[in-house]
């Protein structure tokens, strides 16, 4: 386990704030070289970095302030002294991103959707890193015995961001249309907090914790609902998805399902086939885990020759 600060000759550094630091230059230099392949004007992308992280700190601060008022004591001193670093609130992060990249993007022409589908993955990558950095500061986490059956929370969110990372990365090989990465994002990044809280609370997570609004539903579960019916329906808008079409689908594949049952009933053919079929689950099983398990390591190799052609090692 590396020490909870980094020593420098004189100079010591907190090995969060490295990880913090490092994660963020990953993240500036990622999204940077997207833009610039993208056209993007650059001092749009870095107007755009600064203004969001400066309203992402406020709203992270705000966050855990309102969030935690047992612990703040609605004190204005707390506000900006009490746990000035550990205690930011993701869910505010990600907020004031969204809502000022919203306004300010839109007071510059520019689609807000476009230049966040660019910064989708560098944003994984960054929540990955950070978490690595939250894990490897904890003491003695590795060395427990029982490390695969209380795994940290930090630990399972960087495995996890980094997967969305890759899986971003390897959608963009594709043309998608605008807000599709970043619609993505948000429904996954929703969707890996609910699930990290849900398995904290069945004892298979340490260190999922979160407050409780009028001892019903937590704040985390609020949030992460929030996003996510916020990216759902984003992704949903900008696919140009109709809702009276996609209804009558769903219901046209409802009456397939319905006349076929009605088929294997009155029909000795159909019933043979379904025969055939359940006979032949494991092997049809086998075949189609088989085909997952090539695609994804094609896509891995993929990945690492991408990467390798990145360094210039590969031509």
């Amino acid at each position: 386990m590396i020490p909870a600060n980094l020593t420098i000759g004189n100079f010591a550094l907190p090995t969060i704030s490295f990880f913090l630091f490092f994660g963020f230059l990953l993240f500036l230099f990622l999204f940077w070289r997207a833009a610039k392949h993208e056209f993007i004007d650059e001092e749009i992308v870095f107007d755009t970095i600064v203004i969001c992280l400066v309203f992402s700190l406020f709203f992270a601060r705000v966050f855990e302030f309102t969030t935690y008022h047992v612990l703040y004591k609605w004190s204005f001193s707390n506000f900006f002294f009490l746990n000035p670093i550990s205690g930011l609130s993701i869910w505010g992060a990600l907020f004031g991103t969204v809502l000022a990249g919203i306004f300010y993007l839109k007071n510059k022409k520019y689609h807000f959707w476009q230049i966040f589908d660019l910064a989708a993955a560098p944003l994984a990558l960054f929540l990955s890193i950070y978490n690595l950095g939250f894990f490897l500061k904890s003491e003695g986490v590795i060395g427990r015995a029982e490390f695969f059956k209380d795994i940290p929370n930090a630990f399972y969110l960087a495995i996890l961001f980094f997967v969305l990372f890759w899986v971003l990365k390897r959608l963009e090989k594709h043309k998608r249309h605008i807000g599709y990465f970043a619609s993505f994002f948000l429904v996954s990044f929703a969707l890996l907090f609910l699930s990290s809280f849900y398995l904290g609370k069945i004892g298979l997570l340490t260190d999922v914790v979160s407050e409780v609004l009028f001892g019903m539903v937590s704040y985390h579960e609020i949030f992460a609902g929030a996003f996510l019916l916020f990216g759902g329906v984003s992704w949903y808008i900008l696919a140009k998805r109709r809702v009276p079409e996609d209804t009558k689908g769903l219901l046209a594949l409802f009456l397939l399902i319905l006349f076929r049952a009605k088929r294997v009933v009155t029909s000795i053919g159909e019933a043979d086939q379904i025969a055939k079929a359940v006979v032949l689950l494991p092997y049809n099983v086998a075949k189609f885990v088989f085909a997952i398990v090539r695609a994804i390591g094609k896509e891995i190799i993929s990945s690492f020759l991408d990467f390798a052609h990145t360094l210039g090692i590969k031509k």
